[in-house]
């Protein structure tokens, strides 16, 4: 069974598909339970193991933090950071 991503075009297996999600739900976690981005609204989706952050934050820091945890949860191989810095 294939399933189609919407946001890509690229085709997954259903495997593949279940992992995305399970892990676009450890990112939100990860982001929600920390002290520096938790609550900023952060917007993400994990597609074939890259996470794409989306969202305003009100520093770079905070932009830079949350890249630097997403990195950090298992099945993430890279980021797309759109986040945009708005004071």
């Amino acid at each position: 069974m294939v399933v189609g991503c919407a946001s890509t075009g690229a085709q997954q297996s259903l495997g593949e598909y279940l992992d995305d999600a399970a892990t676009t739900k450890r990112v939100q976690v990860r982001l929600a339970d920390d002290a520096t981005v938790g609550g900023q609204g952060l917007g993400v989706e994990v597609v074939g193991g890259v996470a794409i952050l989306r969202g305003r934050v009100t520093s770079s820091a905070q932009r830079s933090r949350a890249e630097s945890l997403v990195l950090q949860v298992p099945g993430v191989r890279a980021v797309r950071n759109d986040v945009v810095v708005r004071p």
